[in-house]
């Protein structure tokens, strides 16, 4: 799990925008797996790059999701930095609904994150000005994380039968965006679920 907010500002450059914030955490899919990413946590010791192993690797992809499918992603259909949530008081509102429900998904799967992130923390700890990797994405022509970073939360809803209508929105928008681009990205079909 790679927690870097950075920016590609030449070919074959890429530049950090986080530094002091920037986290590696490398942890075992299943439970009682520490052994096998043993090795590769030594390697990167090694090489002088901390990779600090979480409890639970799962968790802290759901945690990382909370900011890839609410800011960065209410930053890529209206074309501005993830901060947009922070300085829109409308977007504010959303922002708080989709994380809310990104709370509720994830507590449907085993994973109570609502003791740790509350909606209004979150969104006044998101950094000013950064665009997020998904927009940059639009913006260069590359392939776009959509349909992991919308589709699949919304369709892990589905599976445990919420109701997540904001998110659904969301999904709708940016999945046209990807598919009006010819930009879908590496994962499964751009249709948002239930639509």
């Amino acid at each position: 799990m790679i927690n870097s907010a950075n920016m590609i500002s030449a070919p074959g450059v890429v530049r950090n925008l986080s530094p002091g914030r920037n986290r590696l955490g490398i942890g075992p899919l299943a439970p009682g797996g520490a052994e096998s990413v043993r090795a590769l946590r030594a390697a990167l010791a090694a090489a002088g790059i901390e990779a600090a192993e979480p409890d639970d690797i799962r968790a802290e992809v759901w945690r990382k999701l909370m900011i890839n499918m609410t800011a960065s992603t209410l930053g890529l259909v209206t074309g501005e930095p993830s901060s947009v949530v922070r300085d829109d008081p409308g977007l504010g509102e959303i922002f708080a609904r989709l994380v809310e429900e990104g709370l509720m998904i994830a507590r449907a799967h085993g994973f109570e994150l609502g003791a740790e992130i509350r909606p209004e923390a979150l969104r006044a700890a998101i950094p000013a000005g950064r665009k997020p990797s998904i927009l940059q994405d639009l913006e260069a022509g590359r392939p776009m994380e959509v349909a992991e970073i919308v589709l699949a939360p919304q369709a892990f809803a589905r599976a445990a039968g919420l109701a997540t209508p904001t998110l659904d929105v969301l999904a709708a928008i940016a999945a046209r965006l990807a598919r009006a681009r010819g930009r879908p990205g590496p994962g499964a079909a751009l249709s948002p679920a239930g639509g």
